[in-house]
Parts: C-alpha cells; structure tokens; sequence
C-alpha cells in the first residue's frame, strides 16, 4: 500500500518499498530547496523561459565579446567554446521564478550571471569549461561562495544565494 507524497512534490516516488523505515528519505536540504524553489516562483516578474532568447543572445555576446585574447586590452582571456556551450547550458538549467540575471564576459575567460537587489544582496555564478563558481552577498553576514564541476544543473547553495539577491 502507498502513502501520500509531502505536499509540493510532484514526481512519483514507489513508497510501498519504504515500509518499515523510520524516514521518508527525504532530508531537511531537500525540503529547503524545495521551498527556495516555490518562493522564487512566487518572486517572479519575469520567468526564465520568457527571457531565455535574450539571455542566449547576451551569452553569445559576452562570447563574441571576448572571442580573442587580450579582447579588454588588459591581457584579458578569451572565452571557449566549450565555456560557451557551459554558458548556454546554465541558462537552460536556471529554474523557472528567478528574474534574468546580466550576462557578462570576465577578464578571467569565464561568463558571468549576475542578480543585484543592492549593495549588500548581490550573487553572481560563473562558468568556464566544466567548473561553475559562485559567490555573494546575502546581507549583512559573511560572504559565501563555492565550486564545483557543473553537471547541467545550479548547486543548490547557489539556489539560496540568489534568492537572497533578488
């Protein structure tokens, strides 16, 4: 016999194999994305997918920008392709509800998104090749920050802080 899924949860889940165990497997992080998730859609003006055209446009442009190096005049990187593709994959794995961040091109090689409520809400997540980095503001306490390879999907760490810039 199953039981009912928790509120909010819409994928299918075989809970008949669950019997006996003393948790629904599903930890504290998860419920927390999950309720990042909800709030950014309820925070929306705009969703992702209706700005998608635009930010592929501003990712090829951050690229064509930085297509050679040295293309700031201060030894700056150029993009890769493989960074574009990265780029272009990260827009596509940005979840519905999160206002479109600026796209820009870094001296680093990278390709930066970035959202900005003010001077103390500010995240910003780059990619370069396989690594997707990110770092922000959230207010008055301690900058985070993180890294990993990106897998087509935004850590949820990142997911929190750019709630928190929005």
């Amino acid at each position: 016999m199953s039981r009912p899924l928790p509120i909010g949860f819409d994928r299918y889940y075989p809970t008949d194999l669950a019997s006996g165990y003393a948790s629904n497997g599903i930890g504290e992080d998860a419920l927390t994305l999950r309720r990042v998730e909800l709030d950014l859609k309820q925070k929306a003006t705009a969703t992702m997918r209706d700005s998608q055209p635009t930010l592929l446009a501003a990712v090829w442009s951050a690229a064509g920008t930085a297509a050679s190096p040295d293309w700031d005049g201060e030894g700056g990187e150029a993009i890769t392709d493989q960074t574009t593709t990265a780029a272009i994959q990260l827009v596509c794995a940005l979840p519905e509800g999160l206002p479109p961040p600026t796209i820009t091109p870094e001296p680093t090689g990278e390709i930066a998104f970035e959202w900005h409520k003010d001077s103390r809400h500010v995240t910003v997540l780059t990619v370069q090749d396989d690594v997707i980095r990110w770092s922000a503001l959230m207010g008055t306490g301690a900058p985070v920050h993180g890294r990993e390879f990106f897998t087509r999907t935004v850590p949820g760490a990142a997911l929190i802080a750019i709630q928190s810039a929005i």
